[in-house]
Order: structure tokens, then C-alpha cells, then sequence
């Protein structure tokens, strides 16, 4: 019973200062002119998986995912630009992708 009490306690405390972790970096505030750096999981016409990589300022993150549609971007390893046929996921530099594959991708691509 004790051992059970005391698993029971543990696991509350966790709980708790994950919420107050996570309540104190959710209340920061963010420049809406400051540079960040994201990654986007595109499909290209013509077939073929790409991981595009951008840095722009805050404020120009959340169109930049519909803006990517139909221009070209430079596909490493190739001489030509390829055109975004569909975005799958814009996300920041240091987060993962929800996609298992576009993770994969990325991990294996040199850095």
C-alpha cells in the first residue's frame, strides 16, 4: 500500500511541474521581428520529397507554408530549381516533423 502511495505521489509531482514548465514557456512573449529559422516537408512536381530550409523574420512564418506553393526552390544535388507541387508541414528548426518519414529524411541528409 505504501508503494502504491508513493507511485501515486511521483507521478502527480511529474505532472505538475510539467504543467508549470509548460505554462511558463507558453507565457512568453515572441518579437514578431526577430529571425528564426524553419524546415517545411514539400512534395515537388514531378514527384519526390524534399526538405526546404528558410530563415525569415517571426511575423512571416505562418504564410510562408501557402507562399511556398508553385515556386521554385534550389533541391540539393540537382542543377536545376524544382517546383513545390504541395507542402506538407512547416514547423522550426528544432522541431520534429510530425511525419515519421519526413524525420527520416532529414536525418539522413547532411548537415
Amino acid at each position: 500500500m505504501k508503494r502504491m502511495l508513493l507511485l501515486v505521489m511521483i507521478l502527480t509531482s511529474g505532472l505538475l511541474v510539467s504543467n508549470l514548465s509548460h505554462s511558463a514557456t507558453s507565457a512568453k512573449k515572441v518579437d514578431p521581428n526577430a529571425r528564426v529559422e524553419v524546415k517545411c516537408y514539400v512534395e515537388l512536381v514531378g514527384g519526390g520529397e524534399f526538405i526546404h530550409y528558410a530563415a525569415m523574420k517571426q511575423k512571416q512564418v505562418a504564410p510562408y507554408q501557402q507562399s511556398l506553393l508553385n515556386q521554385k526552390i534550389d533541391v540539393t544535388g540537382k542543377k536545376q530549381m524544382r517546383t513545390v507541387y504541395k507542402v506538407h508541414q512547416c514547423t522550426s528548426l528544432d522541431n520534429d516533423f510530425k511525419s515519421i518519414r519526413a524525420n527520416r529524411m532529414e536525418n539522413r541528409m547532411v548537415k
